[in-house]
């Protein structure tokens, strides 16, 4: 019976030695992994040009391709080199690609970024700075610089980073008789439209773009066209005045004053969609507007 314990307890020893051996051995797949890097510079050097257009009319990307060389080498030390996309020009190894170029590695829309919106990429070593417009690029230079210059060490980027930023446009939702404004609406005018309507339609065109992100299409037709901002050639009974009024899904622009329909949008413009616009707003279905010079009746949006 002695015999018997003494070998249950060599059982029981080599079965908690056996349990203790497999709950301390990590499977492979729980090992934690050393994040992958990308080494701009090291030691104080660096094999990386920074590259732009050689075209560019854009001021701000060929400051921001200096301010990143110049950044580097004041954080590093590193003599990293400077250079364009002409076609007789090298294609480096490691490149930082500032603003659009013709370098193939990368399809950036910038359109869709918007004015302050921006990118940086890694792809394959090489790395993209780029934003929709010069207040983007000039953003993302400073982001890039504080986030891996400024470490008083060598400049190094995580494999496949990507960091997007789109731009927050001061509409970001505009309503009519509470139908959401989109890139589907159109901005009618007549089929033989003056250049001053057809000019101001473009006026309108570009506020939209510039204020809520989308560019509507410009097309003829009359009043009855749904989804539209209509510039009628229809005149109010009442002589020198502008009007607006919503009507269903059409928001409806008529004058019988001097300067015409042109000037009732560039008073619509200067009400709704001028500098320091911000916010969703709805132009209700009892929406009118009335502009008699001296005299301006009007039913504001409500605001949402």
């Amino acid at each position: 019976m002695k015999r018997l314990k003494q070998l249950f307890a060599v059982l029981m020893c080599t079965v908690l030695l056996t349990a203790c051996s497999e709950s301390e051995a990590v499977p492979e797949t729980q090992k934690p992994s050393t994040p992958a890097f990308v080494s701009i510079t090291s030691a104080g050097v660096s094999d990386y040009y920074v590259i732009r257009s050689d075209d560019t009319d854009i001021r701000a990307e060929v400051d921001a391709a200096v301010a990143i060389r110049r950044a580097i080498i004041d954080a590093t030390g590193a003599e990293i080199g400077i250079s364009t996309d002409w076609e007789k020009n090298p294609v480096y190894d490691h490149e930082i690609i500032v603003g659009k170029t013709l370098r193939d590695g990368l399809e950036i829309d910038t359109a869709a970024l918007g004015e302050t919106g921006y990118i940086i990429k890694e792809v394959d070593g090489d790395i993209y700075i780029c934003g929709g417009a010069s207040a983007g690029i000039r953003l993302a230079t400073d982001y890039f610089v504080d986030e891996f210059v400024k470490n008083g060490s060598d400049v190094v980027i995580p494999v496949g980073y990507e960091r997007v930023v789109y731009h927050v446009f001061d509409i970001p939702a505009l309503y009519v008789d509470m139908n959401q404004v989109t890139k589907d609406w159109k901005i009618v005018i007549p089929e033989n439209a003056y250049p001053r309507v057809k000019e101001s339609a473009e006026q309108l065109q570009s506020t939209i773009a510039s204020k809520c992100g989308f560019l509507l299409d410009i097309v003829p037709g009359d009043e009855d066209v749904p989804n539209a901002f209509v510039l009628s050639d229809i005149k109010p009974e009442m002589n020198g005045v502008h009007t607006m009024h919503v009507d269903g899904t059409a928001f409806i622009f008529r004058s019988s004053a001097g300067t015409g329909v042109a000037g009732c949008v560039q008073r619509f413009v200067e009400l709704y969609l001028s500098r320091g616009v911000r916010g969703k707003f709805n132009f209700p279905g009892d929406y009118e507007y009335l502009d008699l010079g001296d005299l301006m009746m009007v039913t504001y949006p409500d605001t949402k």
